[in-house]
């Protein structure tokens, strides 16, 4: 199990996703969790992008223990991007993850306009060793000096965390070097003051294998690659 009781993500809500891709038609079922202590999480709002832009509101059911399962059902091929804004009295959480429908998926992603967010310049299925290429942005424009931390949440030993500061265009680059579980996390101050803002993405690593052979696609004989 990936290790959750890292001092500087203690407190923080996430994902578990651990499908690599889902498909259209079929229900897609992600979990969030929050601290188990009731009224402990704030209030949480979920909203998904489809890959044409349009917005969306997931089914959000508060499963107890800190437990939260967000459900959509998908009717297009590409990147989904699924938000939850967890409101809590110190920060606002604003906790994006993106979810791949359909086999061989590449390509730039929009920001989904959140106060503060992560944008990955490009995504794949992600092979350890790939670079991962973010973009910190806030209130729509390029976050430049705000810290970005790559956390390693396991199972392998444990990668440090890397934190590098936005670029003048907002830009981090890390290296993935292991496979698993990782969560890219940014903070700044709210605009005009208020709790602080912090954005995570997740990122799901599977071993370096070559590109053309999908060895975790079981699915591989019916998959067709999609460019968008």
């Amino acid at each position: 199990m990936p290790d959750v009781n890292h001092a500087a993500l203690q407190g923080l809500g996430y994902w578990e996703i651990n499908k690599l891709h889902y498909h259209t038609g079929t229900p897609v079922e992600v979990v969030f969790r929050t601290s188990p202590e009731p009224g402990d999480d704030g209030r949480l709002t979920g909203t998904f992008v489809d890959p044409g832009g349009e917005q969306g509101v997931p089914e959000l059911r508060d499963n107890g223990a800190g437990s939260h399962t967000l459900s959509f059902t998908p009717e297009h091929e590409g990147y989904y991007q699924l938000l939850i804004e967890q409101e809590g009295a110190a920060s606002t959480h604003l906790a994006k993850a993106i979810l791949p429908v359909g086999h061989h998926l590449h390509g730039a992603l929009s920001p989904v306009g959140s106060e503060l967010e992560l944008v990955p310049l490009d995504w794949t299925g992600w092979q350890a060793g790939d670079s991962l290429r973010l973009r910190a942005v806030q209130g729509g424009q390029p976050a430049a000096g705000v810290a970005v931390t790559l956390f390693y949440r396991g199972p392998l030993d444990a990668v440090h965390p890397v934190t590098i500061g936005a670029g003048g265009e907002g830009e981090v680059e890390f290296v993935l070097s292991q496979p698993g579980f990782y969560v890219a996390v940014a903070r700044a101050e709210a605009d005009r003051g208020g709790p602080e803002l912090i954005a995570s993405l997740p990122v799901l690593v599977t071993k370096a294998t070559h590109r053309t052979h999908d060895h975790h696609d079981e699915h591989n004989h019916n998959a067709h690659h999609h460019h968008q």
